[in-house]
């Protein structure tokens, strides 16, 4: 599936997917046996095997396709190649394709417009179908059916626009979405020859969007409210994906051993760089590398939320991750789910989504970094007899080798209590102005104790603030006035001329912080012009009930 010509069409026309391109047969997903890609027909340059893409009218390798599904690699020569597909963090394939001929021979995708339910036909007449579904009423689609020529395993992308009808996908599509009622619903699939089975989770755009502008760093930016209420629109590098909100960032891969997709890494060096966590590793880890993996260039690693993480076994959903001791890089079940914990001082990874007979590639809830299990109360106890032991109020106690009691030679662990309750601040200083283009520094401002309790403790940030908008974009931040950095940054823009924007954030601090120390936090933001941070959201015509308020609250965490 490579095009050819002066021209280069796509491979295939998935948003923002990660592609393996990989010699036959692949030898694992997402492989890893690559071939040699190239940055154009004459062969000169190639392709690093992080980043085989090449999108049209481009010469510069990228490792994702670009935000309106196109990409594309160059080939030396033909012949058979699996590749696989890694969207949302979830990787699917290996898919065969036999490409024909010497460098640059090609197929061309089909896109087909289908107005249901004036027509209910959905037939594949391409390895790399798309069907751009308008529907006008609601409609039943008649099942999926393909011409002779097409070779199993082949690429079908739904682009549905339900304008408030509804419409039931054909009888053999698998795991499909639910079409969203308004906007765009876009959903992959992989066609086997009887059945299309869902890839990864589908795109909805469920309102209405205005206009976008194309960021060379941060992909498309979309001036208005943008699918369900909490979920977040996130940079691919080449466009934008939306979905679980989620915490990455981007380091250098280290030069040796280097990173590996979906699995989870740590930090080593100075300056740092990503490396795969060894199985030695049962604390320090960082997150999952969701791109960008390999032994050059930069790894994208998410620190939480919904992400594809490959696990060493068998998982049962509800339990706890914590980290393999017997393959570099991934997760294992630790056999418990609350209220159970982990042995005291287990670093807690997240927790499990679904139960699986073997090792693979799962979803999972990722937690923070820096988050360890805590001492609980036990249900033994040991039963001693009167006249045992002997000693004044308040004196330890342990059991002697004669299965009574003694006072003396006891030494216990010192446990710090663990998690701190949110401490909040005081919002009577609301409504506060906001100066165009000019940085208000502590709108909300908490002076935070930490535990007295021996250990080192990281802070959870949370914040949500209401702002005055119209036409109008805002930015907020917390920061740490002690150790001067700033955290959980956000950013919003009305292009309505009239309203709200509702500003939210959260993270765990990289900062740690002294047993007993008393650090200031504040939230700045920053507006393009004049607005007023409020205590609560209202519409001219009306408001919330009952009405959600502006906050800031700060969670002392015990961290390694």
């Amino acid at each position: 599936m490579i095009t050819g010509g002066s021209s280069f069409p796509p491979i295939f026309a998935v948003p923002g997917a990660g592609l393996a391109l990989c010699g036959h047969p692949a030898n694992a997903v997402p492989c890893t046996n690559y071939v040699t890609t190239y940055t154009n027909e004459t062969l000169s340059v190639s392709c690093p095997t992080n980043a085989q893409i090449v999108l049209q009218g481009s010469s510069t390798c990228v490792a994702t396709g670009a935000f309106d599904g196109s990409l594309g690699v160059w080939l030396a020569q033909g012949g058979l190649y699996d590749f696989t597909l890694t969207i949302e963090g979830v990787s699917s394939g290996p898919y065969t394709i036999d490409v024909p001929g010497a460098a640059g021979t090609a197929t061309t995708p089909v896109t087909t417009a289908v107005s249901c339910p004036a027509s209910t036909l959905f037939p594949i007449t391409s390895q790399l179908q798309t069907f751009v579904v308008n529907v006008t009423a609601n409609c039943t689609a008649s099942n999926l059916t393909a011409a002779s020529a097409i070779v199993p395993p082949a690429i079908v992308i739904f682009q549905i626009s339900s304008n408030g009808h509804t419409f039931n996908w054909p009888g053999n599509t698998i795991g499909a979405a639910a079409v969203a009622a308004s906007g765009v619903t876009t959903q992959a699939f992989t066609w086997d020859g009887t059945n299309a089975t869902a890839i990864g989770t589908s795109n909805q755009n469920t309102s209405t969007q205005s206009a976008s502008t194309l960021n060379t760093t941060t992909g498309y930016q979309i001036n208005s409210s943008y699918g369900t209420a909490g979920n977040c629109i996130q940079s691919t590098g080449s466009g934008s994906t939306f979905g679980t909100c989620s915490n990455p960032f981007t380091i250098a891969n280290a030069g040796s051993t280097g990173t590996s997709l979906n699995r989870f890494a740590k930090l080593t060096g100075a300056p740092s760089t990503a490396v795969i966590a060894a199985t030695t590793d049962t604390k320090g880890i960082v997150g999952v590398v969701t791109a960008g993996a390999g032994t050059t260039g930069n790894a994208t690693i998410q620190q939480s939320g919904s992400v594809a993480v490959f696990m060493d076994g068998a998982t049962t959903a509800g339990d706890w991750i914590i980290a393999s001791t017997t393959v570099a890089g991934d997760g294992h079940d630790s056999g418990l789910a609350p209220p159970s914990l982990p042995p005291i001082g287990t670093e807690i990874l997240g927790r499990i989504l679904s139960t699986n007979v073997g090792g693979g590639a799962y979803l999972v809830d990722l937690y923070g970094p820096g988050l360890f299990s805590q001492a609980q109360q036990g249900t033994d106890a040991l039963v001693l007899t009167a006249g045992t032991f002997s000693g004044s109020t308040g004196t330890p106690v342990c059991k002697s080798s004669n299965a009574g009691a003694t006072t003396t030679g006891c030494t216990f662990p010192t446990v710090p209590t663990g998690v701190g309750a949110p401490q909040s601040a005081s919002t009577a200083g609301l409504p506060v102005s906001l100066t165009a283009n000019s940085q208000q520094n502590g709108v909300l401002t908490k002076s935070v104790t930490f535990p007295s309790a021996p250990g080192t403790y990281r802070a959870d940030i949370r914040y949500g603030l209401w702002i005055t908008a119209g036409p109008n974009a805002c930015a907020t931040q917390v920061f740490d006035t002690t150790n001067s950095v700033a955290f959980a940054g956000a950013n919003a823009q009305n292009a309505n001329g009239s309203g709200f924007i509702g500003l939210t954030g959260s993270q765990i601090t990289s900062q740690t912080y002294a047993a007993g120390s008393t650090v200031t936090f504040r939230l700045d933001a920053l507006c393009n012009a004049n607005s007023t941070a409020t205590l609560h959201w209202a519409l001219v015509t009306g408001t919330l009930s009952p009405n959600f308020a502006s906050f800031l609250d700060i969670t002392p965490l015990l961290s390694n």
